[in-house]
């Protein structure tokens, strides 16, 4: 299966091309899943989703679409290689074969990209904007890796059709869960004072115990002294 980086300025088209990507993969009888909103059945993408993959072990669907715009806002930002959410994400592509599944991604440049996502990416496509009246384009510069061959091609795309497919002004908010932010019950409460409890009374024997010891220990050290000073 294969991955696709759609990159490019702000309005360069990106968003546009990833919705008609979708939308020919949802004719195809694919099942779509977007982190946006489409005028066509699919599923949204949200934090819950993709958490619940690992832990609740969700079932992952195959023969899957998974489109993501803006794929460096709180998914596959270089600075958070290490957090469960892009684990995650890494999983998902490098399970991509396997899942039967295609995605496509939209960056407004590489260097937002985590490293791994980078390497599995064999097909990008850079995306610069034009306008002829009330018509819209996109140029695009394909570049599609095959081992050490780069194979180029360039097309020019119009945008116009796909505009009743999504919200052109939708904003792409950073991903969120409340999963963590649930106020405990009474029980929780009551689990959390009787730890806290048990452990100040260990702390509390730790001292007595470190006390005891070095009484003992300095008792010892008075009686040799009194021991020397009578000889």
């Amino acid at each position: 299966m294969t991955i696709y980086e759609l990159e490019g300025d702000v309005g360069g088209g990106k968003t546009c091309l990833l919705v008609a990507f979708l939308k020919d993969q949802y004719d195809a009888g694919k099942k779509i899943f977007y982190n946006g909103k489409l005028n066509f059945p699919y599923i949204k993408i949200d934090l819950d989703w993709l958490l619940d993959l690992v832990e609740k072990n969700t079932p992952i669907p195959d023969n899957m679409t998974i489109g993501i715009d803006e794929i460096a806002i709180g998914l596959m930002d270089s600075r958070i290689s290490g957090s469960k959410i892009n684990r995650v994400m890494s999983y998902l592509f490098l399970m991509s074969r396997k899942l039967h599944s295609d995605f496509c991604f939209s960056t407004q440049f590489e260097d937002l990209l985590d490293y791994r996502l980078l390497k599995l990416t064999k097909t990008r496509i850079h995306c610069e904007f034009m306008q002829i009246g009330e018509h819209c384009f996109s140029i695009i510069n394909i570049r599609i890796r095959e081992g050490k061959k780069i194979i180029k091609h360039k097309a020019v795309i119009y945008l116009n059709q796909y505009f009743s497919l999504y919200d052109t002004n939708e904003v792409i908010r950073i991903p969120t869960t409340t999963r963590y932010d649930k106020k405990p019950t009474q029980q929780d409460q009551s689990k959390l004072i009787k730890s806290k409890q048990q452990t100040t009374l260990s702390s509390i024997e730790g001292v007595k115990s470190f006390i005891e010891k070095h009484q003992q220990t300095i008792k010892g050290e008075i009686e040799s002294l009194d021991k020397i000073t009578r000889i």
